[in-house]
């Protein structure tokens, strides 16, 4: 399939994320396009939020892998959905034995995650306050950077601390200290909600 039709501005609400979707293989966008055909097709824009690198990478500058995210509010919808449409997918799994953190789906190198699985009350936060953008001329709900940061930080690894920052240089600020008051009892005690918020300060 030729993407050059779709890989124009009129298509993406965001320039960098349009920038580093340019760069991807034409394979890799044909399973870029079956994931958000799949999102569309089956009404599940406001059930699916785009997490992960390509949502850091539509609010600042950031490179991205094929591998598309989505955090979703019914799981079991989804898992359907793919069983109606016979689209292979597998458990993710945890660590710990027996728990599993949602669906993979290997032809789309895409992930559904449950928001259950982890900290559901920072999830439900990214769930609650997603924006509907435009990607790939299709509605696509996106995290909110702030919202999406704060994840990031909860989550703690390297990679993760280096997007939270990121995201913190261009989130609505009057929106994350909202966001922090009402977490604050929900986040761990080495990522505080003060801690972050003195993160965002020095931005």
């Amino acid at each position: 399939m030729n993407f050059h039709w779709w890989l124009n501005e009129a298509s993406f609400d965001s320039a960098t994320l349009l920038k580093e979707m340019r760069k991807q293989t034409p394979s890799a966008l044909d399973k870029i396009y079956q994931t958000f055909t799949f999102i569309v097709e089956n009404d599940f824009q406001d059930e699916c939020v785009l997490v992960g690198g390509m949502a850091i990478a539509h609010w600042t500058a950031r490179t991205i892998t094929p591998d598309v995210d989505f955090l979703c509010k019914n799981i079991e919808a989804v898992k359907a959905a793919l069983s109606k449409e016979k689209v292979e997918f597998l458990p993710i799994t945890f660590a710990n034995p027996g728990t599993t953190g949602g669906l993979t789906v290997p032809s789309f190198e895409a992930d559904f995650l449950d928001p259950d699985a982890s900290n559901s009350a920072v999830n439900m936060n990214i769930l609650d306050n997603a924006a509907p953008s435009i990607i790939a001329g299709m509605r696509i709900n996106v995290a909110d950077p702030a919202a999406l940061a704060i994840q990031k930080f909860v989550t703690g690894r390297t990679k993760d601390l280096d997007d939270g920052f990121k995201l913190l240089a261009v989130c609505d600020k009057s929106k994350l200290k909202i966001m922090l008051k009402k977490l604050k009892r929900d986040l761990p005690e080495d990522m505080s909600a003060k801690e972050i918020w003195n993160y965002a300060k020095l931005l």
